[in-house]
């Protein structure tokens, strides 16, 4: 437990802000306007991660799989805030190999 307390908190803290992307993403603009017109209660951290594609610590799940598609594999992880899910995509070309969520389904680390 200890081990993986360690290494949510360092990927913590490569993970604040936004990650950029440039391509790699398994939706188009067409999409993105579809989902934001079907969904006018998403937060503004949400709709500004869609309209720009790009990834920010405190957006959804939901939107992260709006823009990368279902991951590879999801592991459980207990830490010292409790429950996480880790979302391994290893999407090298957009620098994201995984995702942790927290037990609210929102994004709080990128690696």
């Amino acid at each position: 437990m200890r081990i993986e307390s360690l290494l949510l908190l360092a990927v913590l803290s490569l993970g604040l802000g936004c990650k950029a992307t440039t391509g790699g993403l398994l939706v188009d603009q067409y999409q993105v306007d579809s989902f934001l017109r079907s969904h006018p209660s998403l937060s503004q951290i949400d709709k500004e991660c869609l309209k720009n594609r790009t990834f920010q610590i405190g957006m959804t799940q939901e939107v992260v799989e709006v823009l990368l598609g279902r991951p590879r594999k999801i592991e459980q992880i207990k830490t010292g805030r409790g429950q996480m899910e880790k979302h391994i995509y290893n999407r090298s070309q957009l620098g994201i190999q995984f995702m942790l969520f927290d037990e609210n389904g929102i994004l709080s680390g990128i690696e």
